[in-house]
């Protein structure tokens, strides 16, 4: 297990759950999540979620439960929000159904044009009045001053992993995965374009929920101001036999797509072996391995 996922034992959402809502009944855990641990409960006839973190607020959830209500992307309302000692808690409205990333491959296919349709959309949200590129803080603004700038920060390191001490732990083979995906995608950053897009930031088929052919919610919102292409590359480098990014490149033609695509795969596939490092998660390590190096064969090309 993540060693950043919050320690929330049952007992411990039970009396917290207590104290905020009556007729708390059916606590169960919720298995997966990198950060969050969550439960499914009842309460006054309601089915709702608790997720609860040490690292950050759920305001970027909140944001999205606001905003999207009342539109066709289905994040699920937030009820209340808090702090519980050193912890940060929401509560929101179940989404029906089960996570994306647990049905097989002839359920999910069906799927990706809706999935296609509410990326789309969210990449259509109005951002005026905001500012910068990359990660968006709670005041809807985000910290760079141009895509490249992103790009050459947070978007190659991100901000959970300690490299330091991450490459220092890393067996060598897993270093240079990570450092080759650093020095090709550097060569591909002049691709990204100056665009400036509300993204999700992690869409993926573990941040969706789906009900038969309908797709019931849309969570765990990380916000990245800018090349809407961002969201496509990390969406298919998980699933990449839905094809997710021919569908979306069919749908919305994109100069210099292919490069962009390769560029923010590649950021993102060794910043998450960072994280599996930084988390002491060795398996999820070892598996990375195969998609990474899978896509190291495909990028060198563009040496």
């Amino acid at each position: 297990m993540s060693t950043l996922k919050a320690r929330f034992d049952i007992d411990q959402a039970r009396r917290l759950l207590n104290d905020l809502f009556p007729d708390v009944d059916d606590i169960c855990p919720v298995t997966g999540g990198e950060a969050s641990q969550a439960y499914t409960f009842s309460s006054a006839g309601r089915q709702l979620v608790l997720r609860v973190n040490h690292h950050a607020s759920y305001q970027r959830d909140a944001w999205a439960s606001a905003t999207f209500q009342h539109t066709s992307v289905p994040a699920p309302l937030i009820v209340q929000t808090g702090e519980h000692w050193s912890l940060h808690w929401a509560v929101s409205e179940r989404a029906g159904g089960s996570m994306l990333s647990t049905l097989p491959l002839t359920e999910l296919a069906p799927l990706v044009p809706r999935m296609l349709e509410i990326l789309i959309a969210i990449h259509d949200t109005p951002i005026a009045g905001t500012a910068g590129y990359g990660w968006m803080t709670e005041t809807g603004d985000a910290v760079h001053s141009s895509w490249n700038d992103f790009l050459t920060g947070d978007g190659t390191y991100g901000g959970l992993v300690d490299w330091e001490r991450a490459m220092s732990q890393a067996p060598a083979h897993q270093r240079d995965l990570i450092e080759e995906s650093w020095t090709i995608a550097g060569k591909l950053m002049d691709h990204g374009p100056e665009e400036r897009v509300l993204n999700h930031g992690d869409y993926s088929l573990a941040n969706m929920l789906a009900d038969g052919d309908r797709i019931t919610g849309v969570v765990d919102w990380s916000y990245i101001n800018g090349d809407p292409v961002w969201d496509v590359a990390w969406a298919d480098f998980w699933a990449p036999d839905l094809g997710f990014a021919a569908e979306y490149f069919q749908a919305k033609p994109t100069d210099g797509f292919d490069q962009r695509l390769m560029c923010y795969q590649l950021l993102s596939a060794a910043q998450s072996l960072g994280f599996y490092i930084h988390t002491g998660q060795p398996a999820k390590g070892r598996w990375l391995e195969g998609p990474l190096a899978r896509l190291l064969r495909s990028a060198r090309a563009y040496r």
